[in-house]
């Protein structure tokens, strides 16, 4: 009869610490009251915002209609960034942070402060906006807890013709040009890896941009067609062009020093069902070498 309840005992806690491990490794994921935003909590130094993938409309909130109002939708960029997750779950067992915008951009501009057109002066707009900012702001403050670097990115799409990634950090089609010369005084210019540059003595803007280790370089050496990067500079004149945002402005600014990011534009063969797999792998691994070298990480030890 001991003998019996000791095994019991022991099946129950056996059973207990399983559901223990299971439970810990559960993903937190949490939504407004009207489920217009979602925040994938993570539990990685790595924060992606999707701000124009939702297609939610409300007949009660108003449409954007001030001057230069945009009001597309992203295609594909909510399913690739939980591709993305995804992938770094089943890989490395680990889960970036990822706040999603479920919210039509026809009622708020997730990419724009208020000022500059977020929701063209309608009140009735400006609780999805300030949710999903807060969230990031709130991912943020976690992934650089104690000290650590982390890496933001706004995952966007676009339409241009050349079927390729752009990798904004806020520094224009000129300023890459002028960069890529030497003409272009670093001092006097915002850009999303500057953070980064003055934690780092030694990195050079220019080698992060188009050397051996930038960002685009890293993506193309894992096959996937991006700018700007060793393998294809700088677009050429005349061709379009995604320089970034006002969420990677705001979220790698002095707000957030240990935060550096860019913007990922990624074309629509990218996004498209068929190629989402392939795209959230090239993109998660570049992240991974990218994090590694400059957020200190070892996530490439992680791996299964």
């Amino acid at each position: 009869m001991m003998k019996i309840l000791r095994l019991l005992m022991l099946l129950l806690l056996t059973s207990t610490i399983a559901f223990a491990q299971q439970k810990k490794n559960v993903t937190k994921i949490h939504f407004d009251k009207e489920k217009w935003v979602e925040y994938i909590e993570g539990n990685m130094p790595l924060v992606i915002s999707v701000p124009h993938g939702g297609r939610v409309t409300i007949d009660t909130l108003p449409i954007r209609d001030c001057k230069d109002a945009i009001t597309g939708v992203d295609g594909g960029t909510i399913e690739l960034a939980k591709a993305i997750q995804d992938y770094f779950k089943k890989t490395y067992n680990v889960v970036p942070h990822i706040i999603i915008s479920h919210i039509a951009r026809k009622h708020v501009d997730q990419n724009r402060e208020f000022e500059n057109g977020a929701v063209c002066g309608y009140e009735k707009n400006e609780k999805p906006w300030h949710t999903f900012h807060n969230w990031v702001d709130s991912a943020l403050n976690l992934a650089t807890a104690n000290g650590k670097r982390a890496m933001y990115i706004d995952l966007h799409g676009h339409g241009h013709k050349n079927q390729r990634l752009e990798i904004g950090y806020n520094i224009t089609w000129g300023e890459l040009n002028k960069i890529l010369n030497g003409t272009f005084n670093n001092d006097q210019k915002y850009h999303s890896i500057r953070n980064l540059l003055k934690q780092e003595n030694g990195l050079e803007l220019k080698e992060m941009l188009f050397g051996d280790n930038a960002f685009g370089t890293l993506l193309v050496n894992n096959g996937i067609a991006s700018t700007p990067s060793k393998q294809d500079l700088v677009p050429q004149k005349g061709e379009a062009f995604f320089s970034g945002g006002d969420n990677t402005r705001r979220f790698t600014g002095q707000k957030y020093p240990n935060v550096f990011g860019l913007q990922i534009e990624c074309d629509r063969t990218a996004r498209s069902e068929t190629k989402r797999y392939d795209t959230a792998k090239s993109i998660a691994e570049a992240i991974v070498q990218y994090m590694d070298m400059y957020a200190k990480t070892q996530i490439k030890s992680l791996k299964k």
